[in-house]
C-alpha cells in the first residue's frame, strides 16, 4: 500500500461502510467493533458479555459487502476511513453522552491502525484489545494496551 494521502479523495470512503448500533445503557462506555479485515461482531458481543464492561453504546462498523483482504486499497482509502470513523465515534460520544472510555476491537491492516492512533484524540480514553487466533474460542479477547490522554471537547 503506498503511504502517500490524497487530501482530494479522503471523502470517498463513507458510502462504503454500514453501520450498526446496539443501545445497552448499562453503564458509560462506547465499544466500537471495526470489521475491515475479518468479522469482529460475534467475537466483541461475547466478548462484552464475559468481561462484564460498563457499556451504553455498542457500534458495528464493516464494510458494504463484509470484510476481507483487499478493503483497504491504499493509504488515502486507509486516512479517509479512519477519519471518518473518529468522526462517527466522536459524534455518538457527544450525542449520548457517554463519558467512558472508547473501547476498540480492530480487524484491520496496520496502515488503517497507524492513522486512527493519529486522529483518535477526539475519542477519550482508548482501551485496545488482541484477539486470540490460536484459542479457537468466539470472544476470545484480551486487553492489550490503555491509552489516556485528555478530552478536549
Amino acid at each position: 500500500i503506498p503511504w502517500e494521502v490524497d487530501p482530494n479523495r479522503t471523502n470517498e470512503v463513507a458510502d462504503r461502510w454500514e453501520k450498526h448500533i446496539t443501545f445497552v445503557d448499562n453503564g458509560s462506555d462506547l465499544v466500537a467493533g471495526i470489521s475491515i479485515s475479518r468479522p469482529v461482531t460475534d467475537d466483541v458481543t461475547a466478548y462484552i458479555s464475559e468481561a462484564s464492561l460498563r457499556v451504553k453504546e455498542v457500534v458495528s462498523l464493516e464494510p458494504q459487502g463484509g470484510p476481507g483482504q483487499k478493503t483497504i486499497v491504499d493509504a488515502t482509502d486507509a486516512y479517509g476511513l479512519a477519519q471518518h470513523i473518529v468522526n462517527y465515534l466522536s459524534k455518538i460520544r457527544k450525542e449520548k453522552g457517554i463519558t467512558g472510555p472508547t473501547h476498540l476491537f480492530l480487524a484491520a491492516p496496520n496502515v488503517f491502525s497507524f492513522f486512527l492512533g493519529q486522529l483518535a484524540r477526539p475519542l477519550g480514553e482508548i482501551k485496545l484489545y488482541e484477539y486470540d487466533f490460536g484459542s479457537g474460542e468466539t470472544g476470545a479477547y484480551t486487553p492489550s494496551l490503555n491509552i489516556k490522554h485528555e478530552l478536549r471537547l
